[in-house]
């Protein structure tokens, strides 16, 4: 589509886990009809390529390349798998990418009831006992967001056990190549510390990646909780800002984490929940007004019905307060975050 044609969208949401939607083709497509354009931001590999598949005919949709950093496994993860290093060959899940970003063996991803916010959300620790979900042996990779054969849309799938090495060198082979990526990040909250160093190890190597494989207009959508300062101590690391659009989602930094995200010309995408604290309206009061988006996080639960309506009306309540307490102009706001978010994602 042309810069033109960008007017179309009336709203773009650049944080949702359409994918995991279990109706998300037809979420998808209301969501056209209805002017949407949405940022899939996904939290594995495997399920960045079955969404790829799913929304491959939306041209609304576009999908980023993920490894949550929920979903990275601590050590005694990998050591149930075989060693702390790499898990065994007898127990591991071959879990490459070919030479194309194909998937070549089974999806992994754990269960995950909640959408992917700051601390202050519920949290769900990734931990030794984690069970992950898997297509069927003999069919073709799924997760638990598995594409239907009638429908379109998407239902859950069978256990397997996770290995965080591979999922890095999946996200990574896939991002080389991906002008889309998120959701990517770090969470040092007490949930989630416990998997730091592995954490720290995902998004370098991701950043990395990016820096030293420019695409055209990249955007990276950013979980940093508790964690803001070593996510930018990465991206500065790598001057990945130089070459990529690095999005904050339901940014929830101090007050000089802030300063420098403005610095580096990051972005943040703004939800209903970042608003309902002080310092989130602060900052989004303070971003300059080209440098922010609107999102949604959604679904709230993983894997439930979803419909387009309640994405519109999330991120109009978002509009809303932000025109609210920037005392701009409801229409023009709307307007120049939906020209940006298109502009961002191609749309």
């Amino acid at each position: 589509m042309s810069t033109m044609d960008a007017c179309r969208f009336k709203l773009v949401d650049m944080h949702c886990h359409l994918d995991r939607m279990c109706n998300a083709a037809d979420v998808a497509r209301e969501a056209a009809a209805r002017g949407i354009g949405i940022f899939c931001a996904t939290v594995t590999p495997q399920d960045a390529i079955l969404a790829q598949k799913t929304f491959a005919n939306c041209e609304n949709v576009r999908v980023g390349v993920g490894l949550h950093p929920w979903w990275v496994a601590n050590d005694r993860v990998l050591a149930r798998a075989g060693t702390r290093g790499e898990a065994s060959a007898d127990n591991r899940i071959s879990t490459g990418v070919d030479s194309d970003g194909a998937l070549i063996a089974h999806d992994q991803t754990p269960a995950r009831p909640n959408a992917c916010g700051p601390a202050d959300a519920p949290a769900h620790s990734v931990d030794a006992g984690t069970r992950i979900f898997t297509g069927t042996e003999g069919a073709r990779p799924t997760n638990i967001a598995s594409q239907s054969s009638t429908a379109g849309n998407l239902c859950s799938c069978t256990e397997r056990t996770l290995d965080s090495v591979d999922a890095i060198y999946r996200v990574a082979n896939l991002a080389a190549a991906s002008p889309y990526i998120g959701e990517v990040g770090l969470d040092f909250s007490p949930a989630h510390v416990q998997t730091r160093s592995m954490q720290l190890e995902a998004f370098e190597r991701i950043v990395r990646t990016c820096a030293e494989n420019p695409c055209g207009a990249r955007v990276v959508s950013i979980h940093a909780v508790q964690a803001a300062r070593e996510a930018l101590d990465i991206l500065e690391r790598h001057a990945l800002t130089r070459s990529a659009t690095c999005v904050f989602h339901w940014f929830s930094g101090t007050s000089d984490d802030f300063l420098r995200l403005r610095r580096l010309g990051c972005c943040v995408s703004v939800n209903n929940r970042m608003l309902a604290t002080r310092r989130g309206r602060e900052y989004a009061r303070q971003m300059p007004a080209d440098r922010l988006l609107l999102e949604t996080d959604a679904p709230g639960q993983f894997d439930a019905p979803y419909s387009a309506s309640e994405l519109e009306a999330s991120l109009m309540r978002t509009l809303c307060a932000l025109a609210r307490l920037r005392g701009a102009d409801e229409h023009e706001l709307a307007s120049r975050i939906a020209q940006a978010s298109a502009g961002l994602l191609g749309l």
